[in-house]
């Protein structure tokens, strides 16, 4: 008897996709189901910021320094688009600049360097970190140092 909590989807996947599923799942002995079951878990606990809708502004910039290339590229995001998924709602300090929503795009598009992404994650994580056990938490200071973020990447 099926598990009467699950249920059935169909996925339109690309030729090479499927062999990649193939490959994966006969060298690890499972079923492709099984597999892509544990895919879909995986990048659902990497993107749970995106499924409480609570979660905006500063408290996402982890999770896109993370993910965010995958998601802009994946999905064509634009700075607006990536700018309304992040601070949509919010005024204040939980704010991401326009400076961050542009590096962030630069990052997500390859076009910026490895220190900016880690200058970012001190930053925003400690931010994070001190919001989540204070209540609140003053805006980082602009980044510095990286080229192409002044007024000619404003949105």
């Amino acid at each position: 008897m099926a598990n009467p909590r699950l249920q059935g989807i169909s996925l339109r996947l690309s030729d090479a996709d499927i062999r990649r599923i193939k490959a994966v799942s006969g060298r690890l002995g499972v079923r492709e189901s099984d597999l892509l079951r544990f895919a879909i878990r995986t990048m659902l606990n990497q993107l749970s910021p995106l499924a409480d809708p609570a979660v905006r502004g500063r408290e996402l910039v982890p999770m896109l320094l993370e993910h965010g290339g995958e998601i802009v590229r994946e999905f064509g995001l634009d700075t607006h688009a990536l700018a309304t998924l992040v601070n949509e709602g919010l005024v204040g300090d939980d704010l991401v600049s326009r400076a961050d929503l542009s590096a962030l795009m630069l990052l997500a598009n390859g076009a910026a360097t490895g220190p900016l992404k880690a200058e970012m994650q001190a930053r925003f994580q400690a931010g994070v970190g001190v919001a989540g056990a204070t209540g609140s938490a003053s805006a980082p200071a602009p980044l510095s140092g990286e080229p192409g973020l002044g007024t000619a990447t404003r949105m």
